[in-house]
């Protein structure tokens, strides 16, 4: 746009610094007005999504990922939970994540708990962590920002607050941990370094976009390695904010949690260059 806006034909439109200022404060806001839009979709019934209630479950899903579909993947994850909690990937009393492959589909669900009263409490007077992490999801997608693809929210809820919920999630063919993905697969010194400086240019990238994540351990990132490329998705969804400047503070705060949570086949010399 600015391009052809100041193209050698346009002599006569001024030039000067804060006349562009201007024009970029202008596009900024559009698109940052057209994110929140897209994001807020994922809760009313759009194009794209439906609400769908059944007594005292509601279900928040992507049109294309049918009602049907998503209990069969919550019921998948209760049978996982109660026979074969040994398979979960995680198991707390406030979180339960679990993967289920369904045909040639892999599902992962995280499972809300509230197993105390002052948690649910809480949650009355804010959003929901499923709540979170559903519009986290989609919020990346909107943003053009790689992650899971979230595919429904399901909630139960009593007078009291949120009972439980589960948030689906469609993992993608390949991915790993990125602490575990770099405990194995660096033989060559060079394929290392192409891998710090594609993943530095990705959360630059993410930063420029006012993303934060406030958890930003290497076990929330999943990495997909494909024809000497890499593509990174964002986990933990309910700690994505959108909107909010990074600040020397959050990022100083990011490269701490990274530096702790990498693994030490990543030298001090790779760190700074990262």
């Amino acid at each position: 746009f600015l391009d052809v806006y100041f193209s050698a034909e346009s002599h006569a439109l001024p030039r000067s610094t804060e006349f562009l200022q201007k024009i970029h404060r202008g596009m900024d806001r559009l698109q940052k007005r057209q994110w929140r839009s897209r994001t807020k979709r994922c809760l009313k019934n759009s194009t794209e999504f439906l609400i769908e209630k059944e007594g005292d479950l509601t279900v928040f899903h992507r049109k294309d990922f049918l009602l049907e579909g998503a209990k069969n993947v919550v019921e998948s994850h209760r049978s996982l939970v109660q026979e074969r909690p040994e398979g979960l990937t995680k198991h707390s009393p406030k979180v339960i994540v679990s993967v289920t492959q369904m045909g040639d589909r892999k599902f992962a669900v995280k499972h809300f708990r509230y197993p105390y009263f002052w948690d649910r409490l809480k949650d009355l007077l804010r959003r929901s962590k499923g709540r979170k992490a559903w519009i986290g999801g989609n919020g990346l997608k909107a943003r053009g920002i790689c992650s899971v693809q979230p595919l429904a929210l399901v909630e139960t809820n009593h007078w009291l607050g949120p009972k439980e919920s589960f948030f689906l999630m469609e993992t993608p063919e390949g991915s790993e941990e990125l602490d575990r993905y770099v405990l194995h697969s660096f033989g060559d010194f060079r394929k290392k370094r192409a891998f710090i400086r594609a993943f530095a240019g990705w959360l630059a990238g993410l930063y420029n976009k006012k993303t934060y994540h406030k958890d930003m351990k290497t076990c929330n990132f999943l990495v997909v390695e494909k024809e000497g490329s890499w593509k990174f998705h964002l986990l933990d969804l309910e700690d994505v904010r959108f909107g909010q400047r990074v600040t020397e503070r959050k990022l100083c705060k990011n490269f701490f949690q990274l530096n702790t949570s990498t693994p030490r086949i990543i030298s001090h010399s790779d760190r700074l260059r990262f």
